[in-house]
């Protein structure tokens, strides 16, 4: 009976230690995507980014570095090249590696309804100088319609496929970490005197090769923002509340705006209180449709790169259908690395493979390829950055804005439009809140996405690699929409205006196209601007 007892007590005792050393099962909802709710319940999403101030006259933005240092920022809004050639590729690297150790490069294209402006400039025009009842009319429905069919959910210009019409805006958002002494007056203005001459140095790289460009100033970042964290406000009330006199960073986000992290991996923006993370999908759509942002991130890349793959990441021109139709934030990320530290690490880690690697076993070469594949890729840029090149870690992302009910149909959208173009990209949907908050301008720290470590969605390439990745292609804009033209839009959803007059030899034109392709149709609308 003693024995019986002692028996019972150590199979206790062994139960016991079993449950304290055996790990817990897996939760249904991951502990990131609760402590990611939690944070956006008792925080406001403006308040966990780095915007701090903007200068006037500098027209640099101020930003917290978090490690008791200065970090500056500026942005260019440039005019993208229908098509590109090596020399584009050459000057984008030139433009990177220009850039100083630690710096952070964001090469990024908004796509967003914003095209009332843009419509009531062209349809102002022609109504205010003709006196055909006719043609004023035919201005004002045409404006009317295009507005209708900008908006997200509106009926679309095509029967088929869906497209509407709105703006592009290309990016070029630079951070720059100040490594001075903070309490030195001179330091600090040196250092801002050689963040406005890199910009400076920048816009001229633009210039060489035929894009224009311009400095972004705080109400037009304040805007890129307000439309990027306020998918669910009508833009003109995004337009209404972007020009004030409040400091740079405040009021980014709407008073009402509530934000939810979604077991789908996507944040849903809504102006009331939003569901809950633990909710299933179907009782969040019978319950309400709200906006939701679906964060998208290049897994791999095509074996040859060029900016021409780049540019079908936003749809492919020639096509009527391939195109990303919600609006959507496309960018891709560069860190510039000290070569000096970056030749170091390399050196070791190319010493590690090698001795990992030294079999020549044919049976040892199958099983460990991936050995022997990092081993060369290590060698060859270990090489390019003896050969003058610059090395970074450079990483592409998409989110597209689009309502819940749709989220699956868009997302597979992009990404099979993405693998058209040799790009394989996954939804995040354990971390889409950092790597949200990442991609927004100024807002990656190298600290956050360190090798192996945090969120690792950044590769190491050189410098060409990464130009290659820059978004600097695009659909034309077409003249002032206040002059001459008809207003039409390109594949991809850009307004544009094409005015015949701006010719500086003749004015004569030919309309080709196949037949039953609307050369009739086309022409009367030349013909009907010109009377306009």
């Amino acid at each position: 009976m003693a024995n019986l007892k002692k028996i019972i007590n150590l199979s206790r005792r062994l139960q016991s230690f079993q449950k304290w050393v055996q790990p817990d099962a897996p939760a249904p909802i991951p502990g990131n995507l609760h402590a990611s709710a939690d944070l956006l319940e008792r925080d406001r999403f403006s308040n966990l980014l780095t915007y701090t101030d903007y200068d006037e006259e500098t027209k640099l933005f101020f930003l917290d570095d978090r490690n008791d240092h200065l970090a500056v920022g500026f942005s260019l809004q440039f005019w993208p090249l229908m098509l590109t050639g090596m020399d584009a590729e050459n000057q984008m690297e030139a433009i990177i590696m220009n850039c100083p150790p630690d710096s952070i490069l964001q090469f990024a294209v908004l796509s967003y309804p914003g095209v009332e402006h843009q419509l009531d400039a062209w349809a102002s025009a022609r109504v205010a100088k003709t006196q055909n009842p006719l043609l004023r009319q035919l201005s004002l429905r045409r404006r009317d319609f295009m507005k209708y069919t900008a908006i997200q959910g509106g009926p679309s210009l095509l029967p088929q496929a869906e497209l509407h019409p709105r703006s592009f805006m290309y990016l070029l958002n630079v951070r720059l970490p100040f490594k001075g002494d903070p309490n030195s007056s001179q330091e600090i203005d040196m250092f801002l005197k050689q963040a406005t001459d890199l910009r400076n140095s920048t816009q001229g790289a633009f210039q060489s090769v035929g894009m224009s460009s311009r400095v972004v100033d705080k109400d037009q970042m304040t805007l890129a923002l307000r439309v990027l964290l306020n998918p669910q406000v009508p833009m003109a009330v995004i337009e209404e509340n972007t020009l004030s006199d409040l400091p740079f960073g405040v009021g980014l986000l709407e008073k009402d705006t509530r934000m939810a992290v979604l077991r789908n991996g996507g944040i849903a923006f809504g102006s009331k209180v939003l569901p809950d993370l633990d909710a299933a999908t179907e009782v969040l759509t019978a319950e309400t449709d709200p906006m939701v942002a679906m964060s998208l991130t290049v897994d791999a890349l095509p074996s040859l790169l060029s900016l021409n793959n780049t540019a079908q990441m936003l749809g492919d021109p020639a096509s009527r259908e391939d195109r990303i139709a919600p609006p959507f934030w496309i960018y891709t990320t560069i860190h510039v690395l000290d070569s000096d530290k970056a030749s170091e690490a390399l050196t070791m880690k190319l010493g590690s493979l090698n001795k990992q690697a030294m079999s020549d076993s044919p049976w040892y070469r199958s099983m460990m390829s991936h050995l022997f594949r990092r081993r060369d890729d290590a060698t060859y840029l270990l090489e390019q950055l003896h050969n003058g090149k610059s090395l970074v870690r450079a990483y592409s992302g998409l989110t597209i804005y689009t309502p819940l009910s749709r989220t699956k149909r868009d997302v597979e959208v992009a990404t099979g439009l993405w693998r058209k173009a040799g790009f394989k990209a996954s939804l995040e949907k354990f971390i889409h809140l950092p790597v949200f908050a990442a991609s927004l301008p100024f807002q990656y720290n190298p600290e956050m996405d360190p090798p192996n470590r945090g969120m690792q969605r950044a590769t190491t390439m050189h410098s060409l690699n990464a130009a290659c990745l820059a978004h600097v292609q695009g659909d034309w804009g077409g003249h002032a929409p206040d002059q001459g033209g008809p207003l039409l839009v390109s594949r991809r959803g850009q307004i544009a205006s094409i005015d015949l007059l701006k010719a500086t030899t003749n004015y004569n034109f030919v309309v080709v196209a196949a037949s039953g392709a609307g050369k009739s149709f086309f022409t009367n609308e030349l013909v009907s601007d010109f009377l306009s």
